[in-house]
C-alpha cells in the first residue's frame, strides 16, 4: 500500500505542471508564454507589441489556434504614423491589406477599451439532471492592445490577454468580433460562402489563397472550397461527374494517362477518376486559387491518395486545374486537370 502510495506521488511529482487553464491550447501547449508569441510573431513577419508600440502604432491585435492546437491567421486593425486605419490578416507566406471603414475603425477602439478585462466568475450552478459539462477541444484567441486609449487614460501602451473558449470572456468575444470585421473590408473574402467554413477566421484563412481576379477565385471556392466534395447519395462515376460539373468538357492527364470528356458526354475522367478512388482515399488541397479572368479560375496545389489496405501507403502529387464558369447553368466547371507522378509521404 505505502509502495503504490509513494509511486502515485513520484508521478504526480514528475509530471509537468499545466499552463494555466485560460492560456492552454489542445495539446497543452501555453498560449501565454512570451516566446511561444515572439515565434508565431516572427514566422509571420510582423513586429513585436512592443516594437510597434516605440514606432508609434495605434494596433489591435488577435491572435488564434483552433481546437487542434493549430495556428491560423493573425488578424489586425493598424494606424502607422501618417497612414489611414488598416485592416490586415498575417498568415504563412501572405499577408493581406485594406483601409479599414470608419465605422469599423470605430468600433474596433470602443469596444477594445474592455477587451483585456477578466469577467468575475459567476457561481457555479448544479446542473438539475446532474449530467456534467464537458467542454472539448476549445479555440484560445490573444488580443494585443498597442498604444490604445483605455476608458480611464491610462498610461499603458501595451495590454495583452489569452482566453480559451471554454470559459468565454470579453477577449474571446473580441478577438472573434475582429475577424467578422476584418471579412466587410475584403470584398473577396465576404463573397466566401459562409456555410463552408467553421467561422470568419477560417474564411480569412482561405481568402489567403486567393490570387489575380479573387473575386472570380471565391465565386469558385464558394462553390467546392478547391477540396474533393463527392455527392454520397450517387454511384462513384456519377459523383466524380457531378463534382467536374453538368456541361463539362474535361481533360485528365494522370501522370501520363490521359481521360477526355467528349460531346456525347460519356464521363470518361468521372469513370477513370472512380477506378482511382475505388483502391484509395483521395485529398485535394489547394496552395494557390487564381482568378485569370472573369470566368477562368486556376487551382494549384496537392492531391493525397491514401490506400484502403494494410499496411496503409500515404502519396502526393502536385496538381493543376483549370475550372471555366459556365454561364447557362451558373456553375463551375472543370477543363484541365494534370496530376504528376506521386512520391510516397514520409
Amino acid at each position: 500500500m505505502f509502495s503504490s502510495v509513494f509511486f502515485a506521488a513520484a508521478l504526480l511529482q514528475a509530471s509537468p505542471a499545466l499552463p494555466p487553464e485560460n492560456c492552454r491550447d489542445d495539446n497543452h501547449a501555453d498560449r501565454c508564454a512570451p516566446e511561444d508569441r515572439a515565434r508565431i510573431v516572427a514566422r509571420l513577419g510582423m513586429a513585436s507589441a512592443d516594437a510597434e508600440a516605440k514606432a508609434g502604432v495605434e494596433a489591435y491585435r488577435a491572435f488564434f489556434v483552433d481546437g487542434y492546437g493549430r495556428e491560423r491567421p493573425t488578424i489586425a486593425f493598424e494606424r502607422r504614423p501618417g497612414q489611414p486605419p488598416k485592416a490586415v490578416v498575417y498568415a504563412q507566406g501572405r499577408k493581406l491589406e485594406a483601409l479599414a471603414s470608419l465605422t469599423a475603425w470605430n468600433k474596433v477602439k470602443s469596444d477594445a477599451q474592455f477587451a483585456d478585462r477578466a469577467l468575475t466568475p459567476l457561481p457555479p450552478v448544479k446542473p438539475a439532471n446532474d449530467v456534467p459539462n464537458f467542454c472539448l477541444h476549445a479555440w484560445v484567441s490573444s488580443i494585443e492592445i498597442v498604444n490604445a486609449p483605455t476608458r480611464e487614460g491610462g498610461p499603458d501602451t501595451v495590454r495583452t490577454r489569452t482566453e480559451n473558449a471554454c470559459g468565454p470572456g470579453l477577449t474571446t468575444q473580441f478577438t472573434f468580433e475582429l475577424a467578422t470585421l476584418a471579412i466587410q473590408q475584403f470584398p473577396a473574402c465576404e463573397a466566401l460562402s459562409e456555410t463552408k467554413y467553421r467561422n470568419d477566421i477560417e474564411r480569412l484563412a482561405a481568402c489567403t489563397l486567393l490570387h489575380g481576379d479573387t473575386l472570380a477565385a471565391a465565386g469558385f471556392t464558394s462553390q467546392t472550397g478547391g477540396w474533393l466534395e463527392l455527392r454520397r447519395d450517387l454511384e462513384p462515376a456519377r459523383a466524380w461527374s457531378s463534382w467536374i460539373g453538368t456541361n463539362a468538357k474535361a481533360e485528365l492527364n494522370w501522370n501520363g494517362q490521359v481521360a477526355k470528356d467528349d460531346i456525347y458526354g460519356r464521363n470518361n475522367v468521372g469513370k477513370f477518376l472512380a477506378a482511382q478512388s475505388a483502391s484509395a482515399r483521395l485529398s485535394l488541397y489547394p496552395d494557390r486559387i487564381e482568378g485569370l479572368d472573369g470566368r477562368t479560375v486556376k487551382v494549384t496545389g496537392r492531391l493525397h491518395k491514401a490506400s484502403l489496405s494494410e499496411p496503409q501507403v500515404r502519396e502526393s502529387a502536385s496538381s493543376e486545374q483549370t475550372w471555366i464558369w459556365d454561364t447557362g447553368l451558373r456553375e463551375w466547371a472543370l477543363k484541365s486537370w494534370t496530376v504528376s507522378a506521386f512520391t510516397v509521404e514520409k
